[in-house]
């Protein structure tokens, strides 16, 4: 999966801009499936770091809601 998404900038002014959000799925198993995710022209530093965070939480959740499944 290849689309653009919005990124929420860091400090006073943040204004949305678009980055580009690479998905990748590769079955390793019958049963396993490793996602790739890679986020890119995110403008700063801070950015990167929250952005990092924030998908860090998300695949957190996925792995809670698939292993409670």
């Amino acid at each position: 999966i290849v689309k653009t998404w919005l990124a929420l900038g860091s400090g006073r002014d943040a204004t949305p801009y678009p980055t580009l959000l690479t998905v990748d799925f590769r079955a390793t198993s019958p049963t396993t499936t490793e996602v790739t995710l890679k986020q890119e022209k995110l403008l700063t530093a801070i950015d990167r770091a929250g952005n990092l965070g924030g998908w860090r939480r998300c695949f957190k959740k996925l792995e809670h809601v698939l292993a409670a499944g």
